[in-house]
């Protein structure tokens, strides 16, 4: 649902700041920096204060991240919130608040920080941490056709927001040269 005093053109640049579209803009915030207000996803939002909250902590007191329990426990752990707010909304078990999408991405930008800070520290194997837990997401989905066929419904919704935001933002290109 758009709001009357936010723009109604749909630009690529934006889905950097949110890829939800708009009958899904409840799953965003609505910020405003002088006239211009904007959306940003609030998932994304946690999941950047997540990220870098304790990257400059870390930095900032210069504590190593040494191999202790909990810190390969996080790293391990702290997709699984993300995942399964993600996936219970995906079949329309729930619709998550915004509140619960900033922490769990609060969570997984913390895991990712500190993964990557233990990859600093030369535990190379942390890198693909994340990346294997969502990839055995996406592979447990693809096992139950019920799951993937929400699944592709879900992108294809994305999918065609997208293409939206691309003919706009063709739209516009083609006035500013013919308006020159």
């Amino acid at each position: 649902m758009m709001l009357e005093s936010e723009s109604a053109i749909h630009s690529v640049s934006r889905l950097l700041l949110s890829h939800h579209p708009p009958q899904h803009s409840n799953r965003t915030i609505l910020l405003q920096c002088g006239r211009h207000k904007f959306r940003v996803c609030s998932r994304c939002m946690g999941f950047i204060f997540g990220f870098i909250i304790p990257s400059l902590l870390a930095f900032a007191l210069n504590l190593p991240v040494r191999d202790r329990w909990f810190v390969v426990w996080l790293v391990l752990v702290s997709p699984i919130p993300a995942i399964v707010d993600f996936h219970g909304q995906l079949m329309d078990s729930w619709e998550s608040t915004n509140l619960r999408r900033i922490l769990t991405g609060m969570i997984l930008g913390t895991g990712a920080s500190l993964s990557i800070l233990k990859v600093l520290n030369g535990n190379y194997l942390f890198a693909a941490v994340i990346p294997c837990i969502v990839g055995f997401y996406f592979a447990w989905v693809a096992l139950n056709r019920r799951r993937m066929t929400w699944m592709l419904r879900h992108l294809r919704l994305y999918s065609k927001y997208y293409e939206r935001c691309c003919a706009e933002d063709a739209r516009k290109a083609v006035h500013n040269i013919i308006t020159k």
